[in-house]
This record gives structure tokens, C-alpha cells and sequence, in this order.
């Protein structure tokens, strides 16, 4: 199974009606995916081995009440075959932020434009998966 896992702020405080990570998820979940969520602090080393505080996401198109999480489990990295989405980019030694203008960018288009480029996206991403 694809899974799909996002690199986020602290969910808690996000807007879900505005937020992208959110949107795509939902998108991914559409097709039968299933979405995991980590922060930062949830990224660790174990023995020289990348590893992470995953919780499994459950995703709703709800303002009031967008996403529920179930409980962490640490895993492996190397062992998992998610998808990871984060909103941050790693250059060099440095972190910067992928979004800086506008990190809500995908669902504004979306609703002003009537397009689906959450869906668009995880078209492109079932294809490369699939070719």
C-alpha cells in the first residue's frame, strides 16, 4: 500500500480549511492511501539509523473537525515505504522554508480557480509510483 507521510507543524494549531498538507492528504486518502504524520522533533537516530515517531492520519474535508491521529509508533525509516511530504527544504546545511509566500497556496487556487491540484498532484505521484 502507498502511503503518504507529512512532515508538519504541530497539527493542533493548523487551520484546516486552509491548510495544503491537509488538502493533500485528503487527495491521497481519495485513493486509497494511507497518511502518516510526524514533526520535526519526531525525525530521530537509532544506531546510525534514520527513524521516526509515526502516527497513522485520518483525514476529513470538516473545518470543526479536520484529522484524528492514532497513537506513535517508532519505525525505521529504511523499513517504511511512505511518501514524505514536508513543508521545509534542506539546502546544504541549511533549512529553509518551501512556501515562504504563501503556505496555503494549493487550497486558495483550488477554491478560486476550481481546480483540483491536490488530486493533480498525487496523479503525478501514482504515476511515477506505478511507472
Amino acid at each position: 500500500m502507498t502511503t503518504l507521510a507529512l512532515l508538519m507543524d504541530p497539527i493542533a494549531t493548523i487551520k484546516p480549511q486552509k491548510d495544503s498538507s491537509l488538502a493533500m492528504a485528503l487527495a491521497a486518502q481519495a485513493r486509497g492511501w494511507a497518511s502518516h504524520y510526524l514533526e520535526m522533533d519526531d525525525l530521530y537516530l537509532h544506531n546510525g539509523q534514520a527513524c521516526a515517531r509515526l502516527r497513522e492520519l485520518a483525514v476529513r474535508d470538516n473545518n470543526n473537525d479536520g484529522f484524528s491521529l492514532d497513537e506513535p509508533q517508532d519505525q525505521p525509516l529504511a523499513e517504511h515505504n511512505d511518501i514524505i511530504i514536508k513543508p521545509l527544504d534542506v539546502i546544504g546545511d541549511f533549512l529553509t522554508e518551501v512556501n515562504v509566500t504563501s503556505p496555503t497556496g494549493i487550497r486558495e487556487l483550488d477554491t478560486l480557480y476550481g481546480l483540483d491540484i491536490r488530486g493533480q498532484l498525487m496523479d503525478i505521484i501514482e504515476h511515477k509510483l506505478n511507472a
